[in-house]
């Protein structure tokens, strides 16, 4: 009996020691996590109703990392633009403290039909620790996306099919006439600067020539003029054809001027008159013919004609 109870005694002493061992472990055990907690992940998710095409939706994701841990950004979702109906947009990164904030932007691409749930993707994420690596894991959240409009129109007025447009309201007479003067005053002045841009230099350097010149002081020489009044028209259209030509023109000079100027072949006969008249005035002493003064205007009108065409 004694050595039973000896035995006994032992027994019950080894249990205990086999207790305190498994406490003692498990002690440690939790101490040791309490030491590295490892990191922890949280998410703040959008509304799940009330989305519509064009809408942005924002995805927050908070990741806690102890002291040696570090979020693995090639673990963080890449931008999608390939004609989703949740396309991912933009991803921004923020770290302070300790923690990773994740805001993610998702736009909705598509506009259904009638109302649809669409769900935004589940996320993981990898973080690197002293001596392991860990996955954190943000489940798929769904969305709700209505439709832009109803798929049939209201029978109401109004909503129906598509009605033309209201007429346009009349306008008022009183400033009719005060519009149509404004818009010929407009219509004159627009053919005024095209006509001057067209033709304007055309004329003053028309103006500016020789014989030209010559037919504007001609051009008033009465018929009834006296000889002196002929015979300063007389030099007057001699300059003129001198210039022209750049040298001094004769009567027997006329043929090879009005060959070398075709313009100026029409007037040959009236310029041989003009060279007859002026030998006779001037170095025959002859006195005026009869006629002479109409005839000298119309030579220089012609000659004015003539050096135009060229």
């Amino acid at each position: 009996m004694t050595v039973r109870r000896g035995g006994v005694g032992l027994g019950r002493q080894a249990g205990w020691g086999w207790a305190v061992v498994c406490l003692s472990l498990t002690v440690a055990t939790r101490a040791a996590a309490a030491g590295d907690p490892g990191p922890s992940l949280s998410a703040s998710e959008p509304r799940a109703f009330g989305w519509r095409l064009g809408d942005v939706i924002e995805r927050e994701v908070l990741v806690s990392l102890p002291d040696g841990w570090r979020l693995r950004a090639d673990s963080l979702p890449p931008l999608r633009t390939d004609g989703r109906a949740l396309e991912l947009q933009a991803v921004q990164r923020q770290s302070a403290n300790g923690q990773e904030r994740l805001l993610l932007r998702y736009q909705v691409m598509r506009s259904p039909p009638e109302l649809r749930t669409w769900e935004l993707p589940p996320l993981r994420l990898q973080v690197q620790g002293p001596s392991r690596t860990e996955s954190l894991r943000v489940d798929a959240w769904p969305v709700v996306v209505g439709p832009l409009g109803p798929q049939e129109a209201s029978p109401r007025e109004g909503l129906g099919a598509l009605r033309p447009d209201r007429p346009p309201p009349p306008r008022s007479d009183a400033a009719r006439p005060w519009r149509v003067a404004a818009e010929a005053g407009l219509l004159a002045a627009g053919l005024a600067a095209l006509a001057r841009a067209r033709w304007g230099t055309f004329w003053r350097r028309d103006n500016q020539r020789p014989l030209a010149q010559a037919w504007r002081q001609l051009r008033r020489l009465p018929a009834t003029a006296d000889a002196a009044a002929v015979q300063a028209a007389l030099q007057t259209l001699h300059q003129a054809l001198n210039r022209s030509a750049g040298q001094v023109l004769l009567g027997q000079a006329v043929p090879n001027f009005c060959q070398a100027r075709p313009a100026f072949a029409p007037v040959a006969e009236g310029l041989q008159r003009f060279f007859a008249v002026s030998d006779q005035v001037f170095f025959q002493q002859a006195g005026v013919p009869t006629g002479a003064a109409a005839e000298l205007r119309r030579l220089a009108r012609q000659l004015r004609d003539a050096e135009r065409s060229t």
